[in-house]
């Protein structure tokens, strides 16, 4: 059931990184269906991570909250799906997966900046390398 749960969410991760990669967008209803997939999820395995969930909903408001004050430069679905995905890993796995997001993120920047000759002012979509970060604690 749990690898069952984690393929099925990743599933939407991808499509939601398709839709990113392509209209700069990611439709909102589906992290709410995504986030009512994690919550069930946690409530039918019958192993809840309270933890995980409190520490997914501070992920959460603390990303978007970075991207109202920073008008956009952070994507406000980038935080909602960030604390969403946070919400299905135990603490530790969680913030792996933030961690290891971030590292993908910071490496393609990189790359933009240093082969392509990207400026500074340059933006990337965030959710492919979330999709790959959770593809990365899952297989831990």
């Amino acid at each position: 059931m749990n690898m069952v749960f984690h393929v099925g969410l990743m599933a939407m991760l991808g499509i939601c990184a398709i839709m990113d990669c392509v209209y700069r967008k990611v439709w909102m209803p589906l992290a709410g269906i995504m986030l009512c997939y994690v919550v069930a999820g946690n409530l039918l395995t019958e192993s809840i991570h309270w933890q995980g969930m409190i520490l997914g909903i501070t992920v959460g408001v603390f990303f978007y909250l970075s991207a109202v004050i920073t008008r956009g430069q952070i994507g406000r679905a980038d935080g909602v799906l960030l604390g969403i995905l946070v919400m299905a890993w135990t603490p530790w796995k969680g913030i792996l997966f933030v961690m290891y997001s971030f590292l993908y993120s910071f490496i393609a920047a990189v790359v933009m900046v240093v082969l392509w000759r990207k400026g500074r002012n340059a933006s990337m979509p965030m959710v492919p390398f979330m999709w790959i970060g959770y593809l990365t604690v899952l297989c831990l």
